[in-house]
């Protein structure tokens, strides 16, 4: 995921495709090859290489070389090492007081060699790096993604943001907080492969750029995992009570929910980007809607089921799914979240319209309610169902905490109340993708 680019300027094949191989021992280094000047600054612009080994094989003053360089990265500052036959100290001398960060005389030991590359790339990560999470900063993030838009390869990117977390700050002050975000940070490490990318785009949230087959799965993770741990960040009273009390002018008190994170997920699967920024304000579009929801959410922009190869046609009928619910409030943030996870969604408070709903909407899954006073008709009702229509699933969720008699009913899924939103949108995910 072009976590780091070193770019090799050198006309010679067989040395060049050498360095190429030593640099892409490491998964996480992208080194590519540039065997003319003009090529290469091309990739400068377009990669924005972390680092940049320069060969003295070309007919051009070498100190020349650094210097147009160096002048055509001004708005980032990659480490350029020079490759030399020459040993003397003149030409070290020249090449770094014209824009090199060191130069390596040839031959050059594969362990030196690595080792030096290597060493290069993390101070560089460092000087980039904030101080409390040790992760990237929005400048590198900016040159992560920009390096995905231009190579033309299908990514996923994840906007994870802690919510409540200033809050949190005013009561508990910022050791607690950098707690915290140290705490998410190795959460998040733990969920991401060593080729992808993790860093800011300021100090309170995080970045992560993927592929896509992993970006709803690592979302979904982290939500769970977040929620697991963030009550241990709290007092006993504090998280007895499930939120915190700010006091305000004349000692108003206001409840603050605990902590809680807020995913927006994107692609370009499904839609092009053209620019870093245009995918920057993509992703925060689609994580407000993850956070207008209580709680740890995400949300994807996949308005319709994708894969890697290619997007089903837009004329396809997307998955459809009824929600037979009487709270009206539980039933709007249902179909509001799996509208925007690319369902159909039809609702209904009346288990008497289920009949005709199923004939004229004909969804491919049921949620049904069967609360205390409805739950001997809503399992009639699901027994009907499952006889005339064994094809659609249905999943029901009720305070009756009887397993079987809901199973027994024909039901495909048992869901007791009160239950995680994130469990019921993975099950759904299960039962119909």
């Amino acid at each position: 995921m072009f976590t780091q680019v070193v770019l090799i300027i050198d006309s010679r094949k067989e040395l060049s495709q050498k360095y190429k191989k030593i640099i892409q021992q490491e998964s996480y280094i992208y080194p590519v090859i540039a065997d003319n000047l003009d090529e290469a600054l091309a990739i400068v612009k377009t990669l924005e290489p972390d680092l940049i080994l320069l060969a003295d094989s070309f007919n051009e003053n070498l100190p020349s070389l650094c210097s147009e360089i160096r002048s055509s990265s001004q708005n980032f500052r990659p480490v350029i090492v020079v490759v030399s036959k020459s040993s003397y100290l003149e030409d070290k001398l020249n090449a770094l007081k014209s824009g090199a960060d060191d130069y390596l005389s040839e031959p050059i030991q594969s362990e030196e060699f690595s080792l030096k590359i290597f060493v290069h790339l993390r101070r560089h990560i460092e000087e980039l790096s904030d101080p409390i999470t040790s992760l990237p900063i929005a400048n590198m993030t900016y040159r992560t993604l920009k390096r995905a838009i231009n190579s033309k390869i299908t990514w996923a990117m994840l906007y994870v943001d802690i919510d409540n977390l200033d809050a949190y700050n005013q009561i508990y002050g910022d050791l607690a907080t950098d707690k915290v975000l140290k705490a998410y940070t190795a959460i998040i490490k733990s969920a991401i492969g060593k080729s992808d990318y993790f860093g800011h785009l300021n100090s309170n949230n995080f970045i992560i750029i993927t592929t896509p087959d992993k970006s709803d799965k690592i979302a979904a993770f982290l939500n769970y995992a977040f929620d697991s741990i963030a009550p241990k960040f709290y007092s006993e009273e504090d998280a007895g009570r499930g939120y915190l009390i700010l006091n305000g002018n004349y000692k108003v008190g206001r409840k603050i929910p605990i902590i809680s994170t807020s995913i927006g997920v994107i692609s370009n699967l499904c839609r092009n980007f053209n620019d870093y920024r245009e995918a920057i304000n993509e992703v925060i579009n689609t994580y407000k809607l993850a956070k207008n929801q209580p709680g740890s959410s995400w949300v994807s922009d996949k308005l319709k089921i994708c894969t890697v190869e290619s997007c089903i046609d837009k004329k396809n009928e997307p998955t459809k799914i009824l929600i037979v619910e009487p709270d009206a409030a539980l039933a709007f943030l249902l179909k509001t979240t799996l509208e925007m996870q690319g369902y159909n969604i039809e609702a209904t408070n009346n288990l008497n319209e289920i009949t005709d709903m199923i004939y004229s909407y004909n969804p491919n899954l049921i949620i049904l309610d069967a609360d205390q006073e409805n739950y001997d008709k809503c399992f009639n009702t699901c027994s009907i169902i499952k006889k005339q229509h064994s094809q659609i699933k249905v999943i029901i969720s009720t305070t009756i905490h009887d397993k079987i008699q809901v199973l027994n009913a024909g039901a495909d899924l048992y869901l007791p109340k009160p239950y995680e939103l994130m469990t019921l949108f993975n099950w759904v995910d299960k039962f119909l993708n």
